[in-house]
């Protein structure tokens, strides 16, 4: 709220709190979105409404926040019922460590012998 008062009016910080419940619905579940999206709203409300008259960013920013919440938990619903993500990322991101073909011991590290 700090970083607001000393802003001008144009760059609203408190607007960016879009991003919550957008990354939520990226790694968490329906109702958790659900749940970040309604905090999200309710959090604008209480520090916009904090502001003197001349620096609240109004109905246009809620506006924009509320229809963010909606798409967020939109979004949640359809990774969620399609429920082939995580298992696809797992296999492209998280390969397998290859399986080991024999221990070589301690001294053998170049395979190499020294001379005599």
């Amino acid at each position: 709220m700090t970083v607001d008062l000393q802003t001008g009016e144009k760059l609203r910080v408190v607007s960016w709190i879009i991003l919550v419940p957008s990354i939520a619905a990226a790694i968490c579940g329906v109702g958790a979105t659900l749940m970040f999206a309604l905090l999200s709203l309710a959090a604008y409300l209480a520090v916009d409404t904090a502001f003197p008259e001349r620096y609240r960013a109004g109905t246009a920013d809620l506006v924009l926040l509320a229809f963010g919440g909606a798409l967020a938990v939109t979004a949640s619903v359809v990774r969620m019922r399609r429920g082939r993500l995580d298992d696809d990322t797992a296999v492209f991101a998280l390969r397998r460590l290859p399986e080991p073909q024999s221990d070589p011991g301690p001294a053998s590290t170049t395979g190499r012998r020294s001379p005599s």
